[in-house]
């Protein structure tokens, strides 16, 4: 692979269905969370990713395989050797995920409440203990668009 270009991990030969649920999967653990954290502020090598995640480096170099695998990041060679990751935008996205921790949470309390009112209001039911919510995943689906 040339310096500089994005790597072309080929993507899972499954249904649209199956490889969205594999990228929710990987987005959804927590180390790989992090990680995506870390990403969304731009692209990281993996030094940085190391001392933002607290994780060593095969254990970083493994979660960032699982997040390349499913088209969620991307690297490049920068400086000769060094690897930066960042993330990838889709186009026309089949699913997205929003993670909140307790961070986003604590920064912005009276949204994450409005959030969690509009999810009461949609389900027609309360959402227990509120107030202990530390984290959220969000998954939003996208409609496929119809053939005709």
């Amino acid at each position: 692979m040339e310096p500089g270009t994005p790597s072309d991990k080929a993507k899972p030969s499954t249904s649209s269905r199956a490889y969205i649920g594999e990228a929710i999967k990987a987005a959804t653990h927590p180390v790989r969370g992090q990680i995506l954290k870390c990403l969304k502020e731009g692209p990281q090598t993996t030094t940085a990713l190391e001392t933002y995640t607290g994780r060593n480096r095969y254990d970083i170099y493994h979660h960032l395989n699982v997040l390349e695998s499913v088209g969620l990041v991307a690297h490049r060679i920068v400086g000769g050797k060094a690897k930066e990751f960042r993330l990838l935008e889709a186009r026309r996205p089949g699913a997205a995920v929003s993670l909140l921790g307790e961070e986003e949470i604590r920064q912005n309390p009276e949204a994450f409440r409005r959030l969690l009112d509009a999810l009461e209001e949609l389900e027609g039911r309360e959402i227990p203990n509120k107030a202990k919510i530390a984290k959220a995943e969000i998954i939003l689906s996208y409609a496929r668009p119809r053939k005709e």
